[in-house]
């Protein structure tokens, strides 16, 4: 019953500070300079708090939660991952005029050809009900040049060296375009002096894509892995924005034929 009264207590509280402020700005277009600029003083410290209460309830409520690894698996897989940049807070989290080779994180790189660095990376919070990740990418080009642009991202250690023939890698993709463009994930791993590369296209048709590397069709020395990777390429980007909602790898073993 306490409880219920001081809900209702603050309410009606509230409605009157809202009220007051309201009256206020009605008044503003009329108020002498100096009562004005003592209201507008006490108005902004009133925003700053705001909005930091604001941030903050944001941060608590968004779904999905920080570091969660929930994602969709196929049946019998002995490995999941996502990423650090659609898992964690990555710092900064905007970039502008990115060079070729920077490190988003660790494990995590951008890769392009224009010469002019015409490139921002955005890290984002998710908020929609169906967004699996807790952070999603954005990138934005604004080129007359370039070919190409990549986000190369490391497959961990104990996981690349543990990769057999009998495996079977997927990646599943949640990707948005502002522009069409060409779209591929290349799978590298490297052995002794040798670098196995699979290269598969996204589909343009669906937000989600997925594609699969079979590596029973590799030449992979299996005795002799020591790093493996894989690329997201986008083709001719041009003047685009590029938002990767989610990155998550599985691993499994191929049925026995």
């Amino acid at each position: 019953m306490l409880k219920r009264l001081r809900e209702i207590w603050y309410g009606l509280k509230t409605r009157r500070e809202l009220s007051r402020w309201q009256a206020l700005t009605d008044r503003a277009k009329d108020m002498p300079r100096t009562e004005l600029r003592r209201w507008r003083a006490r108005a902004r410290h009133l925003g700053r708090t705001l909005d930091r209460f604001v941030a903050k309830a944001d941060d608590r409520l968004a779904d999905p939660a920080i570091g969660s690894e929930f994602m969709r698996k196929p049946k019998l897989s002995d490995w999941a991952f996502r990423p650090i940049p659609w898992r964690l807070p990555v710092r900064p989290h905007g970039l502008a005029n990115v060079d070729s080779g920077t490190n988003i994180c660790d494990g995590v790189s951008i890769h392009h050809d224009s010469p002019g660095n015409n490139l921002i990376f955005r890290q984002n919070r998710s908020t929609e009900t169906d967004d699996l990740a807790p952070f999603s990418v954005s990138i934005e080009t604004l080129w007359a040049e370039g070919n190409f642009l990549s986000l190369s991202i490391d497959i961990p250690e104990n996981v690349a060296l543990t990769l057999r023939r009998r495996h079977i890698l997927r990646v599943d993709v949640s990707w948005e375009l502002e522009h069409p463009v060409e779209g591929f994930v290349r799978l590298n791993i490297r052995h002794g002096p040798n670098t196995d590369q699979i290269l598969r296209g996204l589909s343009r048709e669906k937000r989600e894509s997925c594609v699969e590397f079979d590596l029973a069709y590799s030449s992979v020395n299996e005795k002799r892995v020591d790093h493996a990777w894989i690329d997201l390429i986008f083709e001719n980007p041009g003047f685009n924005r590029i938002k990767i909602g989610d990155v998550a790898m599985t691993r499994r073993q191929r049925a026995e034929v």
